[in-house]
């Protein structure tokens, strides 16, 4: 299913895909990942610029997304925003494969990271979420 989403709803959008996925971000990985299933189900594989798009708004609209310690609420609210748009990225949650070990969160297109500056063998994923 594929919400419609006029251009002055985008804000409204992001809005509520970064307030969600703050709310989110604090509960447990079991928790998280059932939800995420369900969230991610009806839905259409994001594309390459899909995702892009959605994890450019979610940066502009929220600095603290930017950080490097936000890595896990930015993916949800990216995945999030993708799916008010009608479509759902790979969303991933791994550990770094190489010293000093760190986890992480991401999402995919295409097959592809977006907005990682890391090469795609460097994290090993524990977690991923498709569109059912």
């Amino acid at each position: 299913m594929r919400w419609p989403v006029r251009k002055f709803d985008t804000g409204i959008a992001v809005a509520l895909s970064v307030t969600s996925a703050r709310m989110l971000a604090r509960l447990s990985p079991r928790a998280l990942e059932t939800i995420m299933r369900f969230v991610s189900r009806g839905s259409m594989a994001a594309t390459f610029r899909v995702a892009t798009k959605a994890h450019a708004d979610v940066i502009d609209s929220s600095i603290g997304m930017a950080g490097p310690h936000s890595c896990l609420p930015r993916s949800i609210s990216v995945a999030l925003l993708c799916r008010i748009r009608g479509y759902w990225p790979r969303w991933c949650v791994g550990v770094r494969t190489h010293p000093p070990f760190a986890a992480h969160a991401w999402i995919e297109a295409e097959e592809r990271m977006i907005g990682e500056f890391t090469s795609p063998g460097a994290y090993q994923t524990m977690i991923s979420i498709d569109r059912r």
